[in-house]
């Protein structure tokens, strides 16, 4: 508060009341501002904010790391565990369900695809469901997440069509090279140190898929002598995958890590594009091929194809989710050497089921014992001086 010191007089000339004019006052005490002048030295008050009144939007993304959680070696193991065994599951039926059919997929592999992402979104919905989240939560959807959903979509569907040219170990060996690539993205573009350590055990998995890849004399093909084009195609469609593959899982760590929405929602999100996108891609093989021709196959399937068909749809939604945890926890390497380990280890069923189409030799056990060393010396943390 301000004051002014003056006669009476000289006061009421300026139109100022005496301070006496409110409560009784002794001579010479101070008197107030002019009440059309009066100034306040308060900061003005902030009208309280409507609810009702939307806020500015939020940025989505908060920074541009992709720097990995510390959950220790033992919890890292079993993500991976648990990822593998869920992916040597799935490629095995999947075969399994074209084999046992005359070389042809039961249904369209559209069909396998979309139904894989509306089952990994029911699981979802079901898991916020049973927690209480799901009608607690507002869920506003990022066309971001649109980018990876578009790319998995793709990739998932050149995977059915590259088995036409090839055998799923085989697969697994052509794509390989998206561990380089990633590494080389994560380097130059993110900025992220990688070890002398982790660049051998690179090497080092690179070399156990090159061992897979020797080919066999007097032996059987892994192929199944489908012939030198089909090897070519096989050949292109691998790195066409892994490229592909590299970027779908750039973009979804990306978006793991720095989306600031809860896991589950961030799924949700995922999915939910997934399930357009490839639900989009059936309508238009139905539209351009015999949709009544393909029905009547469908129905006349066996049970034991219908459960094989059923079974794999559940373990590619799985291993789907799998991968979520390892790219939000860990990242693309990790799921990366995970996938080269199920590669050895899907070769080990294929031989078992389908002998005829796929033998197992040293090579393998060779391939088996430069992955674990690879992921072991990948995962080893400098000790502290």
């Amino acid at each position: 508060m301000v004051s002014v010191i003056g006669s009476d007089e000289d006061l009421q000339k300026n139109g100022v009341k005496k301070f006496n004019d409110f409560v009784p006052a002794e001579e010479g005490c101070a008197v107030e501002f002019p009440e059309a002048e009066s100034i306040s030295l308060q900061p003005p008050l902030q009208p309280p904010q409507d609810a009702s009144i939307p806020r500015p939007a939020q940025k989505i993304i908060l920074k541009g790391s992709l720097e990995r959680q510390n959950i220790g070696i033992k919890r890292t193991f079993f993500y991976c565990a648990v990822f593998v065994t869920l992916e040597v599951t799935r490629q095995t039926t999947n075969y399994g369900a074209k084999f046992y059919n005359g070389d042809v997929y039961p249904i369209p592999q559209t069909a396998i695809v979309a139904l894989t992402e509306v089952t990994k979104l029911l699981l979802v919905l079901s898991k916020m469901c049973i927690d209480g989240n799901l009608w607690r939560s507002s869920i506003h959807l990022s066309i971001l997440f649109a980018v990876p959903s578009v790319l998995y979509a793709v990739n998932n569907n050149l995977y059915y069509f590259a088995l036409h040219f090839t055998t799923p170990p085989v697969w697994n060996i052509l794509i390989q090279s998206r561990i380089v690539i990633t590494a080389v993205v994560y380097r130059v573009i993110f900025k992220r140190k990688i070890t002398a350590f982790q660049w051998f055990a690179l090497l080092l998995l690179i070399g156990g898929i090159v061992v897979t890849n020797i080919p066999e004399h007097g032996g059987k093909e892994s192929t199944a002598g489908k012939g030198r084009r089909n090897i070519t195609i096989a050949f292109l469609l691998g790195n066409a995958a892994a490229v592909i593959s590299v970027l779908a899982g750039i973009s979804m760590e990306y978006l793991f890590k720095n989306d600031k929405r809860g896991f589950y929602e961030q799924n949700i999100q995922l999915y939910f594009f997934g399930t357009i996108i490839t639900s989009v891609m059936l309508l238009y093989e139905c539209y351009t091929s015999d949709f009544l021709a393909t029905v009547t196959s469908v129905r006349n399937i066996s049970n034991f194809l219908f459960m094989l068909v059923v079974v794999s749809i559940l373990l590619s939604a799985g291993t789907g989710l799998a991968v979520a945890v390892i790219m939000k926890k860990l990242d693309n390497i990790v799921k990366m050497y995970s996938a080269a380990l199920s590669t050895v280890l899907t070769a080990v069923t294929c031989a078992v089921f389908f002998p005829s189409q796929f033998t197992l030799n040293v090579k393998y056990l060779i391939a088996l014992v430069l992955f674990i060393a690879a992921i072991f010396l990948y995962e080893k943390r400098p000790e502290k001086t």
